[in-house]
């Protein structure tokens, strides 16, 4: 029981640190790459290319809600959120 509560605790430690820092360094602007597609998607309910990126254009959406940072910087923190939920997992 002790194993899995450090287990644990280190997960979500490294959960912590690797928000922060995606959160710290997420672009406050539009950058290089597909970021101006997927932004463009998310703020007008468009679709990217093909495939379309549902989830990433829904999760777009909805951090452009959220009351912090500039409109571009708040739908590029699904990024932020995303990456950390990897690692973490990664660790688990």
């Amino acid at each position: 029981a002790d194993d899995i509560r450090r287990c644990r605790w280190t997960a979500f430690a490294i959960f912590v640190f690797a928000a922060g820092i995606y959160a710290a360094t997420a672009a406050r602007d539009i950058v290089v790459g597909d970021t101006p597609e997927f932004l463009t998607a998310a703020l007008t309910w468009g679709v990217p290319h093909p495939s379309g990126y549902p989830l990433l254009v829904l999760l777009g959406r909805a951090f452009t809600w959220l009351p912090v940072g500039g409109l571009l910087f708040r739908a590029n923190l699904v990024a932020a959120a995303a990456n950390p939920v990897g690692t973490r997992n990664t660790r688990w």
